[in-house]
């Protein structure tokens, strides 16, 4: 019997491990958790690159925790301030939604503070079309072409979903509850290194309506496993293994 206890318990704590390992690969360099229950600052649990809340919203109980409602105002919104790695390639951008099937929505963009746009900026771009509430990416090439990938599944149904734009410096990819709904040769993308990220509204009054949560900034593309744990355990999980890392790391430095 102590035998099997002990196997048991050696089982859980090698399952812990692994996923710690895994966490602390992900690359995570934003992770917003709308945790903050209240004020107009959407907290940045890795790097402190706060967002501040624009317009009118109200804090609710999200994926996780808590969360943020928007209003479907052009002008209610969360404005993420530019960092170097929103330039990055690759990257994965992450979120989890509970959208309203509303007209047209935005999820997140990042491509200077009107539209339409001048496609000489990085365009860091996902929308919800209006009939079909499927979730849309886009983006500027360097080049001066531009991509565009519709996705297959509902994601504006009033349940919660969780989406991503995936990109590897070839291809662009949206996941939709951590499976592909759609992907397109994608190319080299424009770097600008100055815009800040709106989530939940463009420039131009298109806006959600709907709740936010769980969003996260990754720079590195996401294997299907990790999108698992994302969704699964939480950014404020990983985070913290990704600060530990980072503290065990400068604590080795240190010592040398």
């Amino acid at each position: 019997m102590k035998n099997a206890i002990l196997i048991l318990i050696s089982l859980f704590l090698v399952g812990i491990m692994v996923n710690a390992t895994q966490s602390a690969s992900m690359n995570l360099v934003g992770a917003w958790t709308f945790d903050d229950g209240s004020g107009t600052v959407v907290r940045d649990l890795i790097g402190g690159n706060n967002g501040v809340i624009k317009g009118s919203s109200k804090w609710v109980q999200g994926k996780f925790g808590g969360g943020l409602e928007l209003p479907g105002k052009g002008d209610s919104y969360v404005s993420i301030p530019n960092k170097e790695y929103f330039d990055a390639d690759p990257y994965t951008v992450t979120a989890w939604i509970k959208l309203e099937p509303k007209s047209y929505q935005y999820v997140f963009w990042r491509d200077g503070l009107e539209w339409p746009e001048k496609h000489l900026r990085r365009h860091t771009d996902m929308w919800i079309m209006d009939g079909s509430n499927v979730a849309v990416l886009m983006w500027h090439l360097d080049d001066g072409t531009e991509g565009r990938v519709d996705g297959k599944t509902a994601v504006a149904d009033g349940e919660w979903h969780h989406v991503a734009e995936w990109h590897d410096g070839k291809t662009m990819r949206l996941y939709v509850d951590g499976k592909v709904d759609g992907e397109l040769a994608a190319g080299k993308l424009i770097v600008n290194g100055e815009d800040p990220m709106w989530l939940g509204a463009r420039p131009g009054d298109v806006a959600a309506t709907g709740i936010f949560d769980e969003v996260g900034f990754f720079t590195k593309t996401l294997s299907e496993d990790e999108f698992k744990t994302v969704m699964g355990q939480g950014l404020s999980v990983i985070a913290s293994v990704e600060a530990k890392n980072k503290l065990s790391t400068t604590w080795g430095v240190i010592k040398r």
